[in-house]
């Protein structure tokens, strides 16, 4: 088996694995402050052995941490086996790669429901949409706060962090572009109580480096008790979310320019990470345009939003259109991901004015899964039409 590297912070647990046996090389300024680490390590058995003893030895056990880093490596080596590429779990909380319950690494809600933790309609009775997971704190100082790092779970460049905590629900929050996978997914994590001083703006960050540490910021702060990492994965709606915002007349200014929240779709975490623990994850595409589909319309329009400019994957045959064209066939998540679109290029005599849209079908059981994203809505008569949440997508990819 080919020895994997890859370069992380130096911690004393793994540097002693080294002690005696094999030095690591000088590295180019740029990574100085890292270590190189061969993943093929932790699938040996018996150098995992070594290392334990080794630690017996000079009278240590090895942190939950340290720990928590071991299983991120091997968590990366899985997705270099499954052809997905390598991914990182954003924490050192190891029990989801270990399939233990959610309770121990799913941090609930003042309700005490662990399900109000995860990705979905999974508060208020079904009410209110969590747009990701929240990752409870490992562990926490004398004071009780969070001392977890936070770790990028991909490669890719800082297209946005919020240094401010009163100033987003978001709290401090960092937002990661990885275009370097085959689609452009970006990773947001939210509620840090510190973000490290290298993070900035076009910042070329690395799959495992530290860039923040856990904690409860917030518009209003959590309670220790409940110090978390919200960790979403997603997409960005439109590059004109700024003349969106300044249309809807909130009454308070966009102090987070493209990469506010409600520029922003997401999927599921947990599912995603599963695949990558499968077979079944070929490629983040792939993995979004195998979503369920909750609904389905046609919008009549010549326009290729910038949505679908961004990721053509999106688009049915990969690329983007050749001519002209007189609508879109979109297909949505029960997320609202706005996940399949087809160019249609005959006329649309059901549509009659430019911008009209229609309802092809609809998956009541899945839309009942998220009811209160209002995708979709029901009046009096049973008939449906088209859901606030739905608009405010349709009209950021189409502004």
């Amino acid at each position: 088996m080919a020895i994997k590297t890859f370069f992380i912070r130096p911690l004393a647990d793994l540097r002693i694995l080294f002690s005696g046996q094999e030095k690591t090389r000088e590295e180019p300024a740029c990574t100085q402050a890292y270590m190189k680490i061969p993943i093929l390590f932790l699938t040996n058995p018996e150098t995992k052995r070594q290392w334990f003893r080794k630690r017996s030895m000079h009278g240590m056990k090895p942190s939950p941490i340290s720990l928590g880093i071991i299983f991120f490596y091997f968590f990366c080596l899985l997705g270099l086996a499954q052809g997905a590429g390598p991914i990182a779990w954003p924490t050192p909380n190891t029990a989801f790669l270990e399939g233990k319950p959610m309770e121990a690494y799913i941090q609930p809600t003042v309700s005490g429901k662990v399900e109000s933790g995860l990705f979905g309609c999974v508060r208020n009775g079904g009410h209110r949409f969590h747009a990701g997971v929240d990752l409870k704190a490992l562990q926490k100082d004398k004071k009780g706060e969070s001392l977890d790092p936070i770790f990028a779970v991909l490669s890719g460049k800082i297209a946005y962090h919020n240094p401010m905590g009163a100033n987003s629900s978001y709290g401090r929050y960092i937002v990661i572009e990885h275009t370097q996978e085959d689609i452009p997914l970006c990773s947001l994590y939210a509620h840090l109580s510190s973000i490290e001083p290298h993070i900035d703006f076009g910042k070329t960050i690395q799959l495992g480096e530290r860039i923040g540490t856990m904690g409860r910021s917030a518009t209003k702060p959590i309670p220790k008790t409940r110090a978390h990492l919200h960790f979403g994965l997603g997409l960005r709606l439109s590059d004109h979310f700024e003349r969106w915002y300044a249309q809807q007349k909130f009454g308070t200014p966009n102090k987070h320019g493209l990469w506010n929240g409600m520029n922003m779709v997401f999927l599921d975490p947990l599912d995603y990470y599963k695949g990558c623990l499968s077979s079944t994850l070929k490629s983040a595409s792939a993995h979004i345009k195998s979503l369920p589909t909750a609904l389905t319309i046609q919008i009549k329009t010549s326009q290729i939003p910038s949505f679908v400019q961004r990721y053509p994957r999106l688009i049915l045959g990969e690329t983007l259109p050749t001519k002209p064209i007189t609508g879109w066939q979109i297909e949505f998540s029960t997320g609202g991901l706005p996940k399949q679109w087809t160019p249609l290029y005959t006329p649309l005599p059901e549509l009659k004015h430019k911008g009209s849209i229609r309802l092809i079908s609809y998956d009541a059981a899945l839309l009942k899964q998220n009811p209160g994203l209002k995708l979709i809505q029901w009046n009096n008569k049973g008939n449906t039409t088209i859901g606030p949440k739905l608009k405010q997508i349709i009209n950021l990819l189409f502004l």
